[in-house]
């Protein structure tokens, strides 16, 4: 499915991303990677959900990719110093137990769906790292303040999701 291609295509930036901003120093071509990134994941979500190609393996898949990104991203921009290193932890721990608890739910055959908190988190991500790596000098009230709603976001995101997970537990039958 054209969905998933594009899926894998977005895998292959994750470590290119990496090699630009560690290694090549390149953070201009870094960014045009994490642009390109984040373009791709809204192509292939509208081809998906457009042309009815919505696969159980692309609800994982997609989802999966997304947060390797953004581990990435985190990594990176922090050993190079353009974000601090307590942002990297709280949002590594937040994307580690989701692809954990979402790991174990695919193997009981319960799939939960990207939900409109998960896309904001998602956009709230793309849009503070390229404001900080654009703006590396932005004075530090600013950076810390676009670092809060990025993680007020996140969690907000995941508190929709372990809601979305307690009414499964209790009854409901589906996650959607």
């Amino acid at each position: 499915m054209i969905p998933n291609i594009i899926t894998t295509f977005r895998l292959f930036l994750v470590p290119l991303f990496a090699y630009l901003v560690v290694i090549a120093d390149n953070i201009w071509g870094a960014c045009a990677v994490f642009v390109i990134s984040g373009i791709s994941d809204v192509v292939d979500g509208y081809i998906a959900r457009h042309f009815n190609m919505i696969t159980d393996i692309g609800k994982i898949y997609d989802p999966l990719v997304d947060k390797l990104m953004h581990i990435t991203v985190l990594c990176s921009l922090a050993a190079c110093r353009y974000i601090p290193f307590w942002i990297l932890w709280v949002i590594i721990i937040k994307e580690v137990a989701m692809i954990a608890v979402s790991g174990v739910l695919y193997f009981k055959k319960v799939i939960i769906q990207a939900k409109w908190y998960g896309k904001m988190a998602t956009v709230t991500f793309y849009a503070v790292m390229l404001i900080l790596v654009l703006f590396k000098n932005i004075p530090s009230v600013f950076k810390t303040a676009l670092l809060c709603i990025l993680v007020a976001a996140m969690l907000f995101a995941a508190g929709g999701y372990i809601y979305q997970l307690i009414s499964y537990k209790n009854g409901k039958k589906e996650i959607s």
